[in-house]
């Protein structure tokens, strides 16, 4: 009898060995591929958190320093874009002016975070941009002259005359991306409220609201980020 080795292989083994060798390569590739997609979801979700989280710190910091007569929010659903305005006592280098009579401090500049959906989906979209624009308050009418303004009424009565629609317009303003990848961003003035106690807060703290990702698609290939905080400004 002629050995098997001598012999080779059937062509019913070489079918079977194919389809075997088929099966693990095509086995592993898409454990590869879903690896991968997951991968890369994971790594967006955790650029949006960072966004999220750098946004809300650099306005809460900034809002702090704010009044809540000198704020204004423009809530998402209005005629304006979504986004918040408000007055800060600060110059460009950090430094505050006082009057040196009765203390009251100079307002200097104008500041605003806005949101522009995605422009590819105008109805929603995971694309959408925060923007910050800085404006210098105009002095012209202040008795000790430049830089800032006194007057708080003054500057209230501009921000109530100035919407985020006219800051993303502005010429000469200073405007810069704060972050992109957004989903949403709201910002609304607290009621007071809170589990149905009311606190006695309202029209002192604003509540923001950034989101990223798909709400609508809670399956593995996507995410959904929703990051609320809550701003009292104390200046």
């Amino acid at each position: 009898m002629r050995s098997r080795r001598g012999r080779g292989f059937s062509l019913i083994e070489l079918m079977v060995s194919m389809a075997i060798t088929t099966f693990i390569v095509a086995s592993a590739y898409k454990i590869f591929t879903e690896g991968l997609a997951f991968f890369r979801v994971n790594q967006a979700a955790a650029d949006a958190q960072t966004a999220i989280t750098k946004t809300m710190t650099l306005i809460a910091s900034e809002l702090a320093n704010a009044a809540p007569m000198v704020t204004q929010p423009y809530p998402e659903g209005g005629a304006s874009l979504p986004g918040i305005a408000f007055a800060t006592p600060l110059q460009d280098g950090g430094a505050v002016r006082y009057d040196p009579v009765n203390g009251d401090i100079f307002w200097q500049r104008y500041i605003c975070f806005y949101f522009e959906q995605d422009p590819e989906a105008p109805s929603g979209g995971t694309n959408g941009k925060i923007w910050r624009v800085t404006e210098d308050v105009d002095s012209s009418t202040e008795p000790l002259g430049p830089p800032g303004h006194r007057d708080t009424s003054y500057i209230a009565s501009v921000l109530l005359a100035t919407t985020t629609n006219n800051f993303q317009t502005m010429a000469g303003a200073k405007r810069r991306l704060v972050a992109d990848g957004i989903a949403g961003f709201n910002v609304e003035l607290y009621d007071g409220t809170e589990f149905g106690i009311v606190t006695g807060a309202e029209e002192r703290a604003f509540d923001i609201t950034v989101e990223a990702g798909d709400k609508n698609n809670r399956t593995r290939d996507s995410y959904y980020l929703k990051v609320k905080s809550r701003v009292v400004p104390r200046g």
